[in-house]
């Protein structure tokens, strides 16, 4: 034909027949191996079979056709009991932190005064059904609470502020250091394990504190005194007092000063050069009695002026000396000067109390009232006049 109109022509024509094979291949549109150009299926699609991406969660090593199922790896905590548990973390990377246990026992026994940095023995027997009271802790500051004895393997602390059971410190296996948060008092509990699970039979505690040794006087009353020491290195100058205070009274009542505190008090200060005692012992502040049986004022007894009074704890302490010392005084105004002072001296080895006085800043001191032994179980009065230092400071 010429063309499709159906057209004819004479003449000589050239024709030829060509034959169109399809092109066999995967036609299923789905398959990783889809071929569009395919016209006969040859049973070769490799269908999605898994995930390929060997950097995701879920990689599957033997697919070979992935299936848009890749996952990324999240890292976190994958323990549903911990306390940090993450949901969507589908891989664990070992930072689980166990659920805090929190222990909180009822019965109170064994007290101490902390030192920023030094070690201090709370009790020698604690039942690990107990808890101690920690009184003097400094303000952000390491402490690590300890306990050994025979149920205390080794042993589960917890350290609660501000009452026996108020704000969570920190809790684990003893040795347990923590930082404190504020000053004041801590409440430490003695327990066998993370389940809180308790025993009896004694057991010895202690706190250590863990501060930075920063030498220097640490004797407000001297002329080189630095705040910022907490360990006395014996540089303490004392300058011969130029000013002081008129009359005045301390009945050591301060209630910022915690129970077994040793101070600070207005006028009066333990001097750390002199003083032998260890840890808290000497001149620390009381109205619960003494730990000793047989000696000073009965529990909760009140003192010869107010409700509390200062003592030295000698229990294991024989032998050792203590001195209290007074800020100046300015006598100039008084004819006839008397210092008065409560003392209660109850026990079979009572040592020896002595009121003496310094007219140079504490280089040279006069003695001028002593009392030694067993005075009995009343408060009594010291009484000592001061006349011949009347017109001077001391």
């Amino acid at each position: 034909m010429v063309d499709s109109s159906c057209a004819t022509a004479t003449g000589c024509h050239t024709t030829t027949l060509t034959g169109n094979q399809l092109l066999p291949g995967c036609t299923d549109s789905t398959a990783c191996n889809y071929n569009a150009l395919a016209g006969v299926d040859d049973g070769s699609c490799i269908l999605p079979d898994g995930c390929t991406d060997s950097t995701a969660f879920n990689y599957d090593p033997t697919a070979v056709c992935d299936d848009g199922s890749c996952m990324p790896v999240v890292t976190g905590c994958t323990d549903s009991l911990a306390s940090n548990y993450n949901p969507l973390a589908n891989t664990d990377d070992g930072s689980c932190i166990t659920a805090a246990s929190m222990c909180c026992n009822t019965s109170a026994y064994g007290s101490a005064v902390a030192n920023s940095i030094a070690l201090v023995s709370i009790s020698t027997c604690d039942y690990l059904t107990e808890y101690s009271t920690i009184s003097g802790v400094d303000a952000n500051t390491s402490y690590t609470a300890a306990v050994t004895g025979a149920n205390a393997a080794p042993g589960w602390i917890t350290v609660y502020e501000g009452s026996s059971c108020g704000n969570f410190i920190g809790e684990g296996p003893s040795p347990l250091t923590f930082t404190s948060t504020v000053a004041g008092t801590y409440y430490i509990h003695w327990s066998v394990d993370n389940t809180c699970a308790t025993a009896t039979g004694c057991h010895s505690t202690s706190i250590q504190g863990n501060a930075p040794i920063i030498p220097g006087c640490t004797n407000p009353l001297a002329v080189n005194y630095n705040a910022a020491a907490n360990q006395d290195d014996g540089s303490c100058v004392l300058a011969g007092c130029v000013s002081g205070i008129g009359a005045n009274s301390e009945s050591f009542e301060d209630p910022a000063v915690a129970l077994y505190g040793q101070g600070p008090w207005a006028n009066w200060t333990l001097n750390a050069t002199t003083n032998t005692f260890t840890g808290t012992n000497a001149w620390r502040k009381d109205n619960l009695g003494t730990g000793s049986g047989g000696t000073g004022p009965t529990n909760g007894a009140p003192s010869l002026d107010g409700d509390y009074y200062l003592y030295c704890e000698t229990s294991g302490q024989y032998g050792k000396v203590a001195d209290l010392e007074s800020g100046c005084v300015d006598l100039s105004n008084f004819s006839d000067p008397t210092f008065v002072a409560g003392y209660h001296m109850a026990g079979a080895t009572m040592g020896v109390l002595n009121i003496d006085v310094s007219t140079d800043g504490g280089t040279v001191w006069t003695n001028e009232w002593t009392m030694s032994g067993d005075q009995g179980t009343s408060w009594l009065e010291a009484v000592v006049p001061l006349t011949s230092y009347a017109g001077q400071i001391v």
